[in-house]
């Protein structure tokens, strides 16, 4: 498990490091930016990945809008559909 903690003091991380000797924990400090990596939107995801819904949905809508859009009654109809089964 990794547990990343942002702007924190420094006698929190000498606390830290305390308790992470204590249970045998890794410890690694960094003090870089991370924070594009971590950034997410308000329904909390990252801005990548909900950038890249949001674009997924305005396709399906496109299709929806054409009549492009492949439908199944079925998830079984879809699998055989797309030779999954």
């Amino acid at each position: 498990m990794t547990l990343i903690i942002t702007n924190v003091k420094e006698e929190f991380v000498k606390n830290f490091k305390d308790l992470a000797n204590e249970i045998h924990a890794d410890v690694k400090i960094c003090e870089q930016e991370i924070e594009n990596e971590l950034q997410y939107t308000e329904n909390g995801y990252t801005k990548e990945f909900e950038k890249q819904i949001l674009q997924d949905i305005q396709e399906v809508e496109i299709q929806r809008k054409n009549g492009t859009l492949k439908t199944y009654d079925s998830v079984k109809e879809a699998f055989e559909s797309e030779g999954i089964i």
